[in-house]
């Protein structure tokens, strides 16, 4: 087979970025993109184009970081692996490219910065405060906030929904907007949840690098409720939303991931301490978290053409 000494360490760096979770960017961006007047998208298109960029980069570099604290720490050795937790594996099959994937990550974070700094110099001053929350979780998050089990939790959430789409609205139109509000908050207790499912099977191993997770702390019982709570909390927001007349009743197609949600809350709460049981459902809830806001995008869409 082939050798560590002889692996490929851009294919690592590549597998240390995580390509298949950046569907979750993607879909929320579509998600902003769908909100804002097309109009003013169009008249706009290079500024959505730098956003897009942003929010990639930052994305992956996010991912880097971890991957890269990870390996020091030696974490993803002692995970359980699955195709939605635990770590590529990159730096396991390849350690001499750690240094690589800290350097990409890091440069990924000063052309955030840079890109950022000239948005808020150019056109929005108030854009600081979104640029310096977000550069904040991507280069704190493994090292820091994972010892915290609260902001641990809210942590992702935060960065998907109020982050990712209040900031580029901002800048575009030079105002917030409820609709946009609401829908934030939707992708932040979806996105809370991806990452709160996938620490269960992880407890373990965080423990013994000093991380503090929800389910550590609360226990697997509570962290299910929690879990169930901040799925309905999601639907509820998407259903205010259209409630209140801020998107068309055809954004509703997202209550479509409800098929897969309800099963999926009585499964966490039912199994919550059985790992086995648990890591079967990890992919239906990123089949949730992907698809309700590249449904309810589609849908704002339709409604617009109409």
């Amino acid at each position: 087979m082939a050798s560590k000494a002889t692996c490929s360490q851009l294919k690592a760096v590549w597998l240390a970025a995580r390509p298949p979770f950046l569907l979750l960017t993607l879909a929320v961006m579509a998600l902003t993109f769908a909100v804002v007047d097309q109009a003013m998208f169009s008249a706009h298109v290079s500024y959505w184009v730098l956003v897009l960029w942003l929010a990639l980069a930052a994305h992956i570099s996010v991912n880097l970081l971890n991957e890269y604290d990870d390996a020091l720490s030696s974490l993803d050795e002692m995970t359980a692996r699955t195709p939605f937790s635990g770590g590529s594996g990159a730096l396991q099959a390849c350690p001499q490219a750690a240094g690589l994937v800290a350097r990409v990550a890091w440069f990924l974070v000063g052309m955030i910065a840079a890109a950022g700094l000239f948005l808020v110099v150019s056109q929005q001053g108030a854009l600081f405060w979104f640029g310096l929350v977000g550069l904040g979780l991507v280069v704190f998050y493994t090292r820091y906030l994972t010892h915290r089990p609260f902001v641990m939790l809210i942590a992702p959430g935060l960065a998907f929904g109020p982050v990712m789409m209040l900031g580029p609205e901002l800048l575009l139109t030079g105002r917030v907007s409820w609709t946009m509000v609401m829908l934030s908050l939707m992708v932040f207790f979806l996105v809370n949840n991806l990452l709160l499912l996938n620490q269960f099977p992880d407890a373990a191993a965080d423990a013994r690098v000093g991380r503090v997770s929800l389910p550590m702390w609360l226990g697997t019982a509570a962290s299910g409720t929690v879990f169930v709570q901040f799925l309905g909390l999601s639907y509820a927001s998407l259903a205010v939303a259209i409630l209140l007349g801020e998107l068309p009743l055809l954004a509703a197609l997202g209550f479509v991931t409800l098929l897969l949600a309800l099963p999926l809350g009585w499964r966490v709460l039912r199994d919550h301490c059985n790992l086995s049981q648990l890591r079967p459902i990890l992919g239906w809830n990123v089949a949730v978290v992907l698809l309700t806001p590249a449904l309810v995008a589609t849908g704002i869409w339709m409604g617009g053409m109409q």
